[in-house]
């Protein structure tokens, strides 16, 4: 992304402006990054029918899950009811639509929520083979075409 230029009258502000510009002008582009990524990982475990409920720690009395809102499943991130004199009640929030701290937090452990639901997985099946068996190889060899039967 194109770096912006600004000059600022106060010296110490155009220093620190100066110096951060990289990080400030890439900031947007890895925003759009990181939401792509949280909506393709979403929309992937949805299509690959994944409905096993994950839940780990980012942060004090803050998590990331992979767990049914609404009836969908859905990244949310969950955290504490701080209006709830109780203090057992959480807000459940996709994580798309946290805001933009709460995604930059939660960015790093999406790796980790992954290789959490994985290590619930069933162990990956054997490939079936596409091709005929001997056995079924030797049942042809057996019986002809003229002992077909027709319908």
């Amino acid at each position: 992304m194109k770096e912006e230029s600004v000059k600022f009258n106060d010296a110490a502000l155009n220093a620190i402006a100066s110096q951060n510009a990289a990080r400030f002008s890439n900031f947007q582009e890895s925003l759009d990054k990181l939401s792509g990524d949280i909506k393709r990982l979403e929309a992937w475990l949805q299509a690959c029918g994944v409905c096993l409920h994950t839940t780990i720690p980012v942060g004090r009395d803050e998590y990331l899950s992979w767990t049914t809102l609404r009836k969908e499943w859905r990244l949310v991130f969950q955290t504490r009811d701080n209006d709830d004199p109780s203090g057992d009640s959480m807000i459940f929030t996709p994580l798309i639509e946290t805001p933009v701290r709460t995604r930059l937090q939660c960015g790093p452990f999406l790796s980790k929520l992954v290789n959490s639901i994985a290590a619930m997985l069933p162990p990956e099946p054997k490939m079936v083979q596409k091709s005929k068996s001997k056995a079924v190889d030797d049942l042809d060899s057996v019986f002809s075409k003229e002992d077909e039967i027709p319908f």
